[in-house]
């Protein structure tokens, strides 16, 4: 039974070391691998859905992919994110089911956060396909791009804040709804845009 937690805004040293003094962030970098090639529709909406979630967030996101990635040398965040499996929306199941298992996942060592980040894309697809309406289903790779966009934006969260426990909000609960990862338009809460935006700016 999950118990409702509130948010509580404690944000790791390590978490926040890339912030510049000013207060002013420099750029939140991901840079990506995918095992396979990925859709490029579903990857192009997992793109916009991170930038509408974190608009209220003073920080530029910019998208890298890790091969042959060459570091600009200016202040920035650098987040390493897996995407395991096949993100195609051509190859989503026709029936699966997914349960107990975790869609994505930060590193840890020692309890410390890292900035690497593992997505589930095989289960993500088994994951929401019961729920797509037929509209979705023939349009797959904007639901499925959708609700990557979502399920990174709920870890790097974890990983921006240094918060690790879960509310009952849409986006941050322990377990994320099908309905919420397929919806059509979602924001983040007053409370977790307050503490993104502490985890980008207050600390130096």
């Amino acid at each position: 039974m999950l118990t409702e937690i509130g948010i509580v805004c404690v944000v790791s040293t390590a978490a926040a070391t890339v912030a510049m003094a000013t207060g002013s962030p420099g750029p939140l970098q991901i840079l990506t691998r995918f095992d396979g090639t990925p859709s490029t529709a579903a990857v192009q909406e997992m793109q916009r859905e991170m930038d509408t979630l974190y608009r209220d967030i003073p920080v530029a996101i910019q998208w890298h992919e890790l091969a042959g990635y060459r570091s600009a040398g200016v202040d920035a965040r650098i987040v390493f994110v897996h995407f395991e499996g096949d993100c195609r929306a051509g190859t989503l199941p026709p029936r699966q089911t997914v349960a107990e298992v975790a869609l994505a996942s930060v590193t840890r060592v020692d309890g410390q956060m890292l900035p690497l980040v593992s997505v589930a894309c095989d289960r993500i697809a088994g994951y929401i396909w019961q729920s797509m309406n037929p509209y979705q289903r023939v349009h797959g790779d904007v639901a499925f791009g959708r609700a990557l966009g979502r399920i990174l934006a709920h870890e790097l969260y974890h990983y921006l804040t240094g918060v690790s426990k879960h509310t009952h909000s849409e986006l941050f609960r322990a377990a994320i709804s099908r309905s919420a990862l397929l919806a059509g338009k979602f924001r983040l809460g007053a409370e977790e845009v307050a503490c993104l935006r502490k985890a980008l700016t207050t600390f130096s």
